[in-house]
């Protein structure tokens, strides 16, 4: 029996306006998602514009993720190679993260 080839379409998880890194290009921003046709093949492509390279870029949603496509991190959800939150908001410590602050309290001992 013949394997069947999937071609179930993805629904994206980026919109318009969502800032992205793309590793080829750096920061870009979604202007939008559009489908287009391309050699007979129906695309659900995310545009994104990168504004230092002055250019733009279509992305076909099913390679989003082949190519390193990410959305682009915000102070919540930074994590250092140790596990510890940057910008320690709310830690008690000033700012500083838990290693900082674990560091200071070690050399105040």
């Amino acid at each position: 029996m013949a394997a069947k080839k999937k071609t179930a379409s993805k629904k994206s998880e980026f919109k318009a306006n969502e800032f992205v890194v793309y590793p080829a290009h750096g920061v870009g921003k979604i202007t939008g998602i559009e489908k287009q046709e391309v050699a007979g093949h129906k695309l659900e492509l995310i545009v994104i514009n990168f504004e230092k390279e002055k250019m733009t870029l279509r992305v076909p949603v099913a390679k989003v993720q082949s190519v390193g496509m990410r959305r682009l991190a915000n102070d919540d959800v930074v994590v250092l190679g140790s596990g510890v939150r940057r910008r320690g908001a709310g830690d008690g410590h000033g700012g500083r993260g838990d290693a900082e602050a674990e560091q200071g309290e070690a050399a105040a001992d």
